[in-house]
C-alpha cells in the first residue's frame, strides 16, 4: 500500500497552503489524530483513499508562525531550513531563512522527522506560496528524490493536472529544506509552490479542487 504525506503551514506568512491541506482533510473525510505528541505543535489528519493509499495531512506545522504572520517559528528559526539533511548549514545572509542554532533544533522540526522516519511516505507534497520573492520563484511542482520512482510519476502528473512546471532544481541553494532531506533518504518530495496573491478561497479555487482530484482519481 503506498503513503502520502501532505504538509502545510511550514512559513506562517503562507496561509494559503494550512487552508488547502485542511480544506483537502475535511472534503476526502480524514480523521483527526489526537496524539498529545502532535498536538500542541499542530493538526494530524489520516484516512484511507481509494482503499490503496493512506493518506495524512499535516496542514499547520508552524502554529506560532500562522498565528503570528512570521515566516519563521516561535525562535525565528525556518522550519524548512533546519531540517536535518546533508547539506545544512549555519550560514545565512538574510534573518528570513534563519536555519536554527543546529540541524534539527526546532520541536516540530523533530516531530515531523519522527513521522517521516515512522510512516516512510512514497511521496511528500509540501504546499507553500511564493510570498518571500528574494528569489525569483515562479509557481511550479519542484521535486526532489528518487527519478525511478512511484513518487516521481505521481509529482509529473501532479504538475500536469495543475498545468505547472516541474522541476529538478528550485533555482537556488536550499540547506536544511524538507526537499533536501528527503533527496539525502530517497524519498519523493514534491514542492508545490503557488502564487501568493490569491485568497484562501481563490488559491483552493485554482489548486485545492485539481489537487483532490488528482487523489481521488490519479493515485494508481
Amino acid at each position: 500500500m503506498k503513503s502520502i504525506l501532505i504538509l502545510g503551514g511550514t512559513h506562517g506568512v503562507e496561509p494559503q497552503s494550512t487552508y488547502v491541506a485542511e480544506k483537502l482533510a475535511q472534503e476526502l473525510d480524514l480523521s483527526e489524530v489526537q496524539n498529545i505528541q502532535y498536538r500542541d505543535y499542530f493538526k494530524f489528519f489520516q484516512g484511507l483513499i481509494n482503499n490503496s493509499t493512506e493518506l495524512r495531512i499535516l496542514p499547520d506545522l508552524n502554529r506560532y508562525g500562522l498565528a503570528n504572520k512570521t515566516r519563521g517559528n516561535a525562535h525565528g528559526v525556518d522550519l524548512n531550513r533546519n531540517m536535518p539533511s546533508v547539506n545544512w548549514s549555519s550560514s545565512y545572509t538574510d534573518l528570513a531563512y534563519f536555519p536554527g542554532m543546529h540541524p534539527a533544533s526546532e520541536t516540530e522540526t523533530k516531530l515531523l522527522v519522527s513521522i517521516l522516519e515512522q510512516k516512510k511516505p512514497d511521496l511528500i507534497i509540501s504546499i507553500h506560496t511564493n510570498h518571500y520573492v528574494k528569489h525569483h520563484n515562479p509557481p511550479q511542482v519542484n521535486y526532489d528524490g528518487p527519478l525511478e520512482s512511484w513518487g516521481h510519476d505521481r509529482a509529473k502528473i501532479l504538475s500536469e493536472i495543475l498545468d505547472l512546471p516541474f522541476t529538478h532544481d528550485i533555482g537556488y541553494a536550499t540547506p536544511g529544506s524538507l526537499g533536501s532531506y528527503s533527496k539525502d533518504h530517497g524519498i519523493s518530495c514534491a514542492t508545490l509552490e503557488m502564487e501568493d496573491e490569491f485568497t484562501n478561497q481563490g488559491t483552493w479555487a485554482k489548486y485545492g479542487i485539481e489537487l483532490e482530484k488528482f487523489l481521488k482519481t490519479r493515485l494508481n
